[in-house]
């Protein structure tokens, strides 16, 4: 965020010590002066036109050049006159004023504010060893300096230190008993606002209640504190996915910020941005997207285009309209934004980094993966640049990094980069406590599953659980998020019984912890539905989908997208439970739902069409009604410009299979077949057993229209598909290097031919399928292949062998063929 705005409202209210000689202020300036600080709580635009008043009656008005800035900064923020006021602040004062350290302090937060680090540490050091110097560490003065730290710190995401910096600033508070006051309330939201950061909801509610009890007691509920501690609470109740008291404190916020009248100015941003995260939250882009233009719209009206603000509020659109996949207007907001930034000599800000990984993680929606990558790289040097690298936000961006090189099939960079992130999250970040930390461990988990270690990656998951365990941290989001991992992990691992444990457990938790009205409830419910699907265990699998769509129906914030993936879930267990009528059922609701949602042009609809097409296919047997589904999908495709992904692949494939297995229409069928493989070339993933299966039909297809030289071609990418997807050892691979020596022989290459024969058998003997058709078949080919080498001997006894094989399996008609052929040859 660019601004931690509860943070920057800290001199706002300080009560200050003001020089009441007369050698200072003019009578007529003081009177102007006074008037204005009385209401610059609750109307701070009529105050800064009277400090401006004041000021131009007395020249020398320190004071009022001093409250002119605070105002202009957090208000209007104009960093640049709020800079230049402070300058001849300080011009007026010397180092003994009362004054001095508290306009070095707004220095460091005019820097904070234009993401200006070092320029921010240098005034908050000044200040330090001012009041060190002074003898004055027991002040108030010396209680916000460490406050601002924190504040800085929490703005480069180090929450470990930020938490050290306002634990510091509360023992000072305490030790001289200003704990009472509303500048102890802001820092109780502070530390309540980190505690959130670090996931410690329940801590964060009590330091949110201890800043509640305070602004009570003062009768400031009318204040600028007030609305920032509802904010807060806001941010609470959406981590707490409680949408209703989060929506009531935003409009505290907005209610507040207009009773002092600063609904047109750039600070009621910040009230915009709390209700596009509202918006946000529970899905409503439109209305996300409707606060981003009023927050612009106050921003350039002001003339305030090119401010920092601006460009984090189209980084908001650019988020919105991310997640709806509309990667076009992402992608420009982004752009607009980064120019602002760099326009505002901010190019190696930190608004600058998360502009840069916001990038990275739409390039990687986009499986833009080289691109995502010089875009983590170039946040990851600007970080380092910094010396930021014992942040979280330093690790997350090492994490997507590991990502990256995972979607690029590159897993020892991926491990290596996720390895990096978890070491700065233990020994300099905070752990377990992170809320990168569940992520980072789930991630190299997942990878471990890959590389084939199931055993390296639980107990990569086990130790996690056990450090909260340890900690008696186990109602905590992050413990039922390493539940949730550790569940996906066994499930990759096939192990499903495990899976289910562990997704049991998750829900298990929301349950105790009363958050059964949230989206991640239903998905754990879900998730351990697909468990006993996976098992086997349809009925419990039926119990458990009941249970979830109770809970769906009850949702405040609907995913209806995910629901829709549930609905076609259930449909597809009940049609291979022969329940092919309640399995079209399901996929009705799914489609209602998809369709109420306003969601028919979206790509998750088209799967909806593919599940209708496969189930019309495969259980219900309407092949006419299978055809057109799996035409409305393959449509779809196009028409959403998606045409190069797996799942475009698949429809065309089964429209494929539909026109050759049962509409007898070779001829069509392989004409989507060569289309499906196009669309695979597109992708550039064939170490895939699926496009090693479809190569391999189109072989087949070719080689009956007596192509020879078509079909070679494509058992030969067949082969080397199976052979790159670690698919030697299977029975397809068996039978395809078969086919490859039929047609050798055919070619009169009866060596190489031969070779490949013997090759397939060897695999179907180590996978013991010798009494099947397929083996009966091995063998009878190469029996004539020997005979076509001269071989007779070995061709007598073999075609004995395959004669024996088909006469087990029933066939006689082959057996009195092959019979007479071992005879032929002696045996």
């Amino acid at each position: 965020m660019i601004l931690k705005a509860r943070a920057m409202f800290i001199a706002i209210i300080l009560n200050i010590l003001l020089l009441s000689s007369q050698n200072v202020y003019a009578s007529s300036s003081e009177n102007v002066y006074n008037e204005a600080i009385k209401i610059k709580n609750t109307d701070p635009v009529q105050a800064l036109s009277l400090f401006k008043k004041a000021i131009d009656i007395d020249k020398k008005s320190a004071a009022a050049y001093y409250e002119a800035a605070i105002i202009l900064r957090v208000y209007y923020y104009n960093e640049g006159e709020a800079d230049e006021f402070l300058n001849k602040c300080l011009g007026l004062i010397k180092e003994d004023d009362p004054l001095y350290a508290k306009v070095l302090l707004q220095k460091g937060h005019v820097y904070i504010a234009k993401s200006d680090i070092k320029r921010a540490v240098e005034y908050y050091e000044k200040i330090r060893i001012h009041l060190e110097k002074m003898k004055q560490e027991k002040t108030e003065d010396y209680a916000l300096i460490l406050q601002s730290y924190g504040d800085l710190y929490y703005h480069r995401s180090n929450y470990r230190k930020s938490l050290e910096y306002y634990l510091a600033s509360d023992k000072v508070f305490n030790t001289i008993k200003d704990v009472n006051s509303e500048r102890y309330a802001r820092l109780m939201i502070d530390l309540g606002d980190i505690y959130l950061a670090m996931d410690k909801a329940k801590k964060a509610g009590e330091y949110y209640k201890k800043s509640e009890k305070i602004i009570r007691a003062n009768g400031l509920t009318t204040s600028v504190t007030y609305t920032d501690l509802m904010e807060s609470y806001g941010g609470l109740y959406l981590y707490l996915y409680n949408y209703p008291e989060a929506l009531i404190c935003f409009n505290k916020v907005a209610s507040g910020m207009n009773e002092m009248k600063l609904q047109n100015l750039p600070v009621f941003t910040e009230t915009n941005r709390s209700f596009i995260r509202y918006y946000k939250n529970i899905g409503d882009y439109k209305k996300a997207i409707e606060e981003c233009s009023k927050a612009l719209e106050i921003m350039g009206d002001l003339g305030f285009k090119n401010n920092l603000v601006t460009a984090a509020i189209m980084m908001d659109l650019s988020d919105i309209y991310s997640l709806q996949e509309k990667y076009t207007e992402a992608s420009g907001f982004l752009v607009s934004a980064q120019k602002i930034i760099k326009g505002t000599d901010s190019a190696e800000s930190r608004l600058y980094v998360y502009n840069l990984q916001d990038f990275a993680v739409l390039y990687l929606r986009q499986k833009d993966y080289n691109k995502a990558l010089s875009s983590f790289q170039e946040a990851a040097a600007l970080e380092e640049s910094q010396e930021n690298t014992d942040s979280e936000n330093y690790a997350a961006i090492l994490a997507g990094i590991g990502q990256t090189y995972e979607s690029m099939n590159d897993q020892a960079n991926a491990m290596l980069h996720f390895k990096k992130a978890l070491d700065i999250l233990n020994t300099k970040g905070t752990g377990p406590d992170s809320y990168q930390y569940p992520n980072v461990i789930g991630r190299s988990a997942s990878l471990l599953v890959k590389k084939g270690d199931s055993a390296a990656a639980m107990k990569s998951c086990n130790d996690a659980l056990k450090l909260y365990e340890k900690r008696k941290d186990t109602e905590s989001h992050n413990y039922i998020r390493m539940l949730h991992e550790s569940g996906i992990i066994s499930a990759e691992s096939k192990n499903f019984k495990m899976a289910f444990d562990f997704f049991d457990k998750e829900s298990a938790r929301y349950e105790k912890g009363g958050m059964t009205d949230n989206q991640d409830y239903f998905e754990a419910i879900n998730s351990s539905a697909l468990s006993l699907r996976d098992m086997g265990n349809a009925v419990k699998y039926i119990a458990y989908y009941k249970k979830g769509r109770e809970v769906f129906l009850k949702l405040t914030n609907k995913d209806f997208i995910r629901y829709s993936f549930f609905l076609s879930d259930m449909a597809e267990v009940l049609a291979r439970n022969g329940k092919t009528d309640d399995a079209i059922k399901c996929l009705d609701e799914a489609d209602d739902v998809m369709k109420n949602a306003g969601h028919e042009n979206r790509i998750e609809y088209a799967y909806l069409l593919y599940k209708y097409g496969t189930i019309n296919h495969y259980a219900k047997e309407d092949y006419d009604a299978a055809l057109v589904y799996y035409s409305k999908c393959n449509d779809m495709y196009v028409k959403l410009g998606k045409t190069d992904n797996f799942d475009h692949v698949l429809v065309k494939f089964q429209i494929g299979n539909v026109f050759r297995y049962k509409k007898n229409n070779r001829d069509l069928a392989l004409r989507f077949y060569i289309e499906s493989e196009k669309v695979f070339n597109t992708l550039k993933e064939k170490d895939n057993a699926f496009y090693a299966e479809l190569c391999s039909i189109i072989g087949i297809s070719f080689y009956e229209k007596g192509l020879n030289d078509y079909a070679l071609n494509y058992y030969s990418k067949s082969k080397n598909g199976y052979e790159l997807s670690g698919g030697k050892d299977t029975a397809d691979y068996a039978g395809l290097l078969m086919n490859i020596g039929i047609v050798l022989s055919d070619l009169k290459y009866y060596k190489d031919g031969l070779k490949y024969m013997l090759d397939s058998r060897q695999i179907y003997d180590k996978l013991k399928l010798q009494k099947t058709y397929e083996y009966a078949n091995l063998v009878s080919n190469s029996a004539q292949l020997y005979a076509l080498l001269g071989e007779r001997e070995d061709a007598g006894k073999l075609y004995r062998f395959s004669a024996e094989l088909f006469k087990s399996l029933g066939e006689t008609q082959v057996y009195q063929n092959l019979d007479r052929r071992a005879k032929d040859f002696g045996f």
